[in-house]
């Protein structure tokens, strides 16, 4: 029989993207059976999505929580027995220690902090105090930034964190150096959010924006950060660039004055790249880069332009090749 233990290592596989309903169903008349008021609470959500709420569903949901959680409840959403955690507040710390000293701790799935350096250290710090099994995905936001990274070392980090799967940064000079042999899929807006990317075996994905609006300060990304994308990344097949307009504001002019499409033949990861998303290109220019650089990318299968009018389509139609599939 399927034991409460393995199922829960099932659901922690793919937590960062959702929730398996066959796998969560089983698990919540597991917890059922042993009086845990969580496995109520994931058939009510269950029943909620499949059938719609009612004024009894409700009040029987809040009576559950408040048996599961009591009356102070960490902010954010709860749906199938786990916390997704919105640290946002004037006081993310405060939220976090909240949400890792209730009954919450274990079985908080994702965290969402902003605030300012010491903010965004001492809570990277109280993420890092004791295991977070289920805690898959991780986001934080820096309003501002100093002159040296605001967390030298996040190893306590990597080893509370084994089911990280997606970090996603927005920030300037966040980490030094950023270790993880579990996360699968990174977002940064900021070029140097990490100073240091290392060691990270199982890294698919990989989201980059060269800047972050937040920042205070701006600055040129080094020459040779496309010829570093991929380093210590041998599983990196998939890079979305398409947030790289050219200016400093979200969501996708934050490529600054950077020559994005100059830069594609010096992508340290070309070789392997089988997904590719950019900006749709329209100077001449920019064009006959991208051919260039498109020659030394061998095992592409996906190339997908963003915010395509129907009058680019003529020119992006010419990028098709045998095996390479273009989407707008």
């Amino acid at each position: 029989m399927t034991t409460i233990e393995d199922l829960e290592a099932q659901l922690r596989e793919g937590l960062d993207r959702g929730v398996d309903r066959d796998i969560v169903t089983v698990y919540g008349d597991q917890l059922q059976a042993v009086d845990d008021p969580r496995g109520e609470l994931i058939a009510i959500d269950l029943e909620i999505e499949q059938s719609g709420s009612t004024p009894l569903l409700v009040r029987r949901r809040d009576e559950l929580i408040d048996t599961w959680l009591g009356t102070q409840r960490p902010n954010g959403v709860i749906r199938y027995g786990f916390l997704e955690l919105d640290a946002t507040s004037a006081d993310p710390v405060e939220q976090v220690r909240l949400a890792f000293g209730s009954n919450a701790a274990r079985f908080t799935r994702s965290v969402t902090a902003v605030g300012p350096p010491k903010m965004l250290r001492d809570t990277v710090a109280a993420i890092a105090e004791a295991p977070r099994p289920f805690l898959s995905r991780v986001t934080l936001r820096m309003w501002s930034e100093k002159d040296t990274p605001a967390i030298p070392s996040t190893s306590n980090f990597t080893l509370a964190t084994p089911a990280l799967k997606c970090l996603e940064l927005d920030a300037r000079k966040l980490f030094d150096r950023f270790e993880h042999p579990a996360l699968r899929r990174l977002r940064i807006s900021g070029f140097d959010a990490i100073a240091s990317l290392h060691d990270l075996p199982e890294l698919t994905e990989l989201d980059l924006a060269l800047h972050c609006h937040l920042a205070t300060t701006r600055a040129a990304p080094p020459d040779n950060l496309f010829a570093r994308i991929g380093d210590g990344m041998p599983k990196l097949t998939a890079l979305e660039l398409s947030r790289n307009e050219p200016g400093y504001l979200d969501p996708h002019t934050l490529g600054g004055d950077t020559p994005l499409f100059a830069w594609l033949h010096r992508l340290g990861c070309r070789d392997r790249l089988e997904r590719l998303t950019l900006p749709t290109p329209r100077d001449p220019a920019h064009i006959t880069f991208l051919r260039t650089a498109l020659r030394s990318m061998p095992v592409l299968r996906e190339l997908t332009f963003a915010r395509v009018v129907e009058a680019d389509r003529p020119t992006l139609s010419t990028f098709s090749r045998e095996g390479l599939t273009i989407k707008t």
